[in-house]
């Protein structure tokens, strides 16, 4: 069931005839100037509709390198390690993209039509695993299998 919020955006989208998507595009992009500003803050950050619930959620998103060296920007880069150590609500975003189509506007797709919520989080957790297997394996961060 769509929220309160979702059913306003698609109201309006649907009056003025625009697609619902760019309009919630429009009001995540405002959540990333309106947190920018209020933490005084230069991150790569991505602001996230949950369609059902009408929580927007602010996420910080850095690149991740190899070692402490590499960081040129720590606002915008994290060593290895230091993603590993992440908040587990900073992995919440993964579903807003591979099921929400958080980054369609992007252009990458979305996969709700193919994968159950189950099955994004049984990737997710196989992603991780693999993140944790790479640590343990000496020189192996970055490798390709």
């Amino acid at each position: 069931m769509a929220s309160e919020l979702y059913n306003i955006i698609e109201g309006v989208s649907r009056e003025k005839g625009i697609d619902p998507q760019i309009v919630v595009s429009a009001v995540e992009d405002a959540i990333v100037v309106a947190t920018r500003k209020y933490y005084k803050t230069q991150e790569n950050l991505r602001a996230v509709l949950d369609k059902d619930s009408g929580k927007i959620n602010a996420y910080a998103v850095k690149a991740i390198v190899e070692t402490p060296e590499q960081v040129e920007d720590p606002d915008l880069q994290v060593t290895v390690e230091q993603a590993r150590k992440l908040d587990p609500s900073a992995h919440g975003l993964f579903n807003s993209i591979v099921l929400g189509g958080a980054y369609a506007v992007k252009g990458m797709g979305r996969f709700d039509d193919v994968l159950k919520p189950a099955d994004a989080e049984a990737i997710h957790a196989w992603l991780i695993d693999q993140a944790w297997q790479l640590k343990q394996v000496p020189g192996a961060a970055g490798q390709q299998h």
